[in-house]
Formats: C-alpha cells, sequence, structure tokens
C-alpha cells in the first residue's frame, strides 16, 4: 500500500495507523502462505525418504487457502467523529487528486465553517480512498453528504463514473477495524443497515 502525498493533514494519527496495519496484516497474510508451503514440502519430502518406490508426479502445488470471515466489531456511535469516504475502483491517480481538488473547493467555497480537510490514499492496487473529515458527528456527516450528492454526477466529480466509487461513512473507531476490501465490504453491510444508506 503507498500513501500519496497530499497538501492536508488530518488533525490526528488515525489513517496513518490504518496504512501502517494494512501493510503488516498483508506481511503477515504472506508469511503464513509461505510458511505453509514450505510445510507441506517438508511432508512430501519425508515420504519420498520412507519410500523410494513413491514418484513425484506433480512439478509444483499449490495450497489453496480459504479465508476465515469473522464478523468485525463494528460501532454505531453517532457522537463520534466521522468521516466520508469514496473507495474508488479503476479510477486513475489523476482523476482521484481531481476528485481531492474538486472537493476542497467546494468545501471552502460551501463547508467552511466545518474546516474540513481532504486527503486520499492508495487502499489497494486497482482502489484508492478519498477522504474528507472530520466532521463532528454522524448527522453532520449525513447532512453534508445529502446535500452533495445529488451534484456529485453532474458537477462537482462528474469526470468519474458513479459506478466507478462508493460512498462510506465511517466513524474513527470504524475505521482502524478496515484492513482490507473484505472488512470494506463487510463494513458497507454494516453501514447500510446501521449508519446509512446512500
Amino acid at each position: 500500500m503507498q500513501h500519496t502525498k497530499a497538501p492536508y493533514k488530518f488533525s490526528t494519527n488515525w489513517f496513518w495507523a490504518i496504512c501502517i496495519l494494512s501493510k503488516e496484516i498483508l506481511d503477515t497474510i504472506a508469511l503464513v502462505n509461505t510458511a505453509a508451503i514450505s510445510k507441506s514440502n517438508k511432508k512430501d519430502n519425508r515420504i519420498k525418504k520412507d519410500n523410494p518406490n513413491v514418484k513425484d508426479t506433480t512439478t509444483t502445488k499449490q495450497i489453496a487457502t480459504i479465508p476465515i470471515i469473522e464478523a468485525l466489531p463494528f460501532t454505531n456511535d453517532s457522537s463520534e467523529q466521522y468521516y466520508i469516504a469514496f473507495a474508488t475502483q479503476k479510477v486513475s491517480a489523476t482523476f482521484v487528486k481531481e476528485m481531492q481538488t474538486a472537493f476542497t473547493y467546494l468545501n471552502n467555497d460551501e463547508f467552511i465553517k466545518q474546516k474540513l480537510n481532504v486527503t486520499y490514499i492508495q487502499f489497494n492496487e486497482n482502489s484508492y480512498i478519498v477522504w474528507i473529515g472530520p466532521f463532528v458527528n454522524n448527522l453532520d456527516a449525513k447532512n453534508y453528504i445529502n446535500k452533495v450528492k445529488p451534484r456529485l454526477s453532474t458537477e462537482i466529480i462528474s469526470f468519474v463514473p458513479s459506478k466507478q466509487y462508493e460512498i462510506y461513512l465511517l466513524s474513527k473507531s470504524n475505521i482502524l477495524l478496515i484492513k482490507d476490501e473484505a472488512d470494506l465490504k463487510q463494513y458497507q453491510q454494516y453501514m447500510f443497515k446501521n449508519i446509512y444508506k446512500p
């Protein structure tokens, strides 16, 4: 995961934590998969040594791992600080920067009292997340998105097709639980049922 330097910084280090945690999780997954393959190969070698008549008919082995998906403990604390996230799919970094600029101009023109920051990170190979916030609470974030949503495809970010991004409202504590795309999808289901359905 790469962080793209943005001119605005959030007042806390919450998203740096998610960047670091995400990288550590990915590194751990890679190590676990490597260890599983190594263990399997050692077992095969022991079988061949014990029985010289056994022939190796495979040149490579792949171990399929089935991820165990546990429900994450998301919360719905409406008084906590919230952020709006635009999770993009297959949008170039250039257009993501333009999204950041468009929201910065919008916030400076229409939401100046809220002192909102806009930044972005690269979430994975094909995805960036544009962050807007912090909002004082859930209600402020909902009011913001309800005001700007009708103008997204025709004015604010008309250069990005609406099918190439998803909108999320996230509290700080929920952001820290999301490490990968599967967690984000799990949060989306939670958000639709408990927080906000765009």
